[in-house]
């Protein structure tokens, strides 16, 4: 689909073509050799297109939706830019892409459960790299394989891509959050997803949310926040939370994917030793 967007939107601009399990081994061939020589100077593929080629001229790569480890990003990146000179590299993604990679690791009958705890921990820490927007990238990336670097300059946090974010104190919210969380887990038989969560505490009248006697909750639609103020800063508040182990996830395959959530390590934000932060990215 996006492919043929490229193609539409560009047909009169310059050439772009594409590259999926799909095509015939002849129109793979003809497509990676347009692209290469430089006929077609943007290729829109799988993530499996690249690993083996090497064509040094390559200003660009945006992926579309975030990979599944911080390792699987960076050899993406590095298939732009072989040459030495300046490129970028482009990621889209929001949380939910999560799922994707979550089924497709849970599915794999063959993997050793050890292995899976590590690919799951290898996607929870790109997650958090992908929604860190202050810290230097290439600092994130070599700390995560254990080596030292300085600040590039030139990374979307360096430049100060996004507006700086204004830091909230949230522990009396993420207390309301916790205790929303632990309540329903009893109401719900420790069955209980983001959507219930966030449903809860803000007070969804949708028929699902019924359905489930989500009200039946002393803290239905009883979060009061200032600040906290919108259904998609309170979300944000509740990913912030899984991201810095306050929130745990517990996963079932089985017969369908289901995330469900329990509060860990919260005794000190519930009797205020601790104090949570949480960083609004949209306030100017």
């Amino acid at each position: 689909m996006l492919a043929k967007y490229l193609k539409d939107f560009t047909e009169k601009q310059s050439k772009s073509i594409y590259c999926h399990g799909k095509l015939s081994n002849t129109e793979k061939l003809q497509n990676t050799r347009a692209w290469f020589y430089d006929g077609a100077p943007v290729m829109c593929a799988t993530s499996a297109f690249g690993l083996g080629i090497d064509k040094p001229t390559v200003r660009f790569v945006i992926r579309w939706s975030m990979p599944d480890s911080i390792e699987e990003l960076v050899q993406e990146a590095g298939r732009a830019g072989r040459d030495g000179k300046d490129c970028s590299f482009k990621l889209y993604f929001e949380y939910s892409n999560r799922l994707f990679h979550i089924e497709n690791i849970c599915k794999e009958t063959t993997m050793k459960e050890g292995v899976r705890v590590k690919q799951l921990d290898k996607l929870k820490k790109l997650t958090a790299f992908c929604f860190n927007r202050t810290t230097c990238r290439q600092i994130l990336i070599a700390k995560h394989f254990d080596e030292e670097a300085s600040e590039c300059a030139k990374c979307d946090n360096c430049i100060g891509f996004y507006r700086q974010p204004v830091e909230h104190d949230a522990t009396e919210e993420a207390t309301m959050i916790f205790k929303t969380l632990d309540e329903l887990n009893v109401i719900k038989f420790d069955k209980v997803t983001c959507k219930d969560l966030l449903d809860t505490v803000m007070g969804s009248e949708a028929s699902s949310a019924k359905e489930k006697q989500l009200d039946h909750c002393s803290m239905y639609n009883k979060f009061t926040s200032d600040t906290l103020n919108s259904r998609t800063k309170v979300e944000s508040l509740i990913y912030g939370l899984i991201l810095d182990n306050y929130i745990k996830e517990t996963i079932i395959p089985d017969p369908m994917l289901h995330i469900f959530i329990s509060s860990t390590n919260i005794s000190q934000i519930m009797t205020k030793e601790r104090q949570y932060f949480w960083k609004d990215y949209d306030s100017i």
